[in-house]
């Protein structure tokens, strides 16, 4: 079990001790992710995930969500592999039973590989703290669309084998919309679409690193 897989299982079992998994949703993912990184130039990827949520108090909430999936390159000139992880980690305070504002960290692990001569490999490691604001409305019996809206700083370390290691500062924002639908009293299925710009700066040793990704999404959920 690699790093992020165990972080993961340590948050989600974090927000599960009270009271086991009372009042606790958890949900299975796959998303459909098209990539613009400036890094591969466009790229796509089939992610799978899982994710929990824990209601402390009616007001208060912790999440978890890991993401993991391998790209595929657009480009016909390179033989490449990029794989990616991600971890969510939240704390949300509900002001009215529809809006909830929250207070994340988030973590992405990217390992890349090429056939390029003057480029072989490099690992990226970027993370910071974010805020964002969420809300739902139902709109018919047994179904509801919610929307969220999120900004975060961030913090990146590039490693490579051929130009050592780049540090960098920067910013993100996302939006995401959904719509879930109860197949039962307990458990729904939803599809989503999230949208995230990513700015990084690496001073005197690069460029202006920026990316940008669409994710189509189903998912899984059940509340115990």
């Amino acid at each position: 079990m690699n790093k992020f897989s165990q972080a993961f299982c340590f948050a989600l079992l974090f927000i599960m001790t009270h009271h086991v998994l009372a009042n606790t949703s958890v949900d299975v993912r796959s998303e459909y992710e098209s990539w613009n990184s400036g890094i591969n130039g466009n790229s796509s990827a089939l992610l799978l995930g899982l994710g929990g949520t824990k209601s402390i108090t009616p007001e208060l909430t912790a999440s978890a969500g890991f993401m993991t999936g391998e790209y595929d390159s657009s480009s016909e000139q390179l033989e490449e592999t990029l794989n990616r992880n991600d971890i969510d980690l939240a704390i949300g305070y509900r002001f009215t039973p529809n809006v909830n504002l929250f207070v994340g960290y988030r973590l992405v692990q990217i390992d890349y590989s090429t056939n390029l001569a003057q480029q072989r490999s490099f690992s990226d490691l970027t993370h910071g703290l974010g805020i964002g604001v969420d809300a739902f409305q139902v709109v018919y019996p047994k179904t509801a669309v919610y929307g969220r809206l999120g900004i975060s700083g961030l913090f990146s370390t590039i490693d490579s084998d051929q130009t050592g290691t780049d540090r960098g500062l920067g910013f993100s924002t996302g939006i995401e919309g959904g719509i879930v639908y109860q197949i039962m009293e307990r458990t729904n299925i939803g599809v989503s679409l999230k949208q995230q710009s990513s700015t990084v700066d690496y001073g005197d040793n690069s460029t202006n690193w920026k990316s940008n990704y669409v994710r189509y999404g189903i998912s899984l959920g059940h509340l115990f």
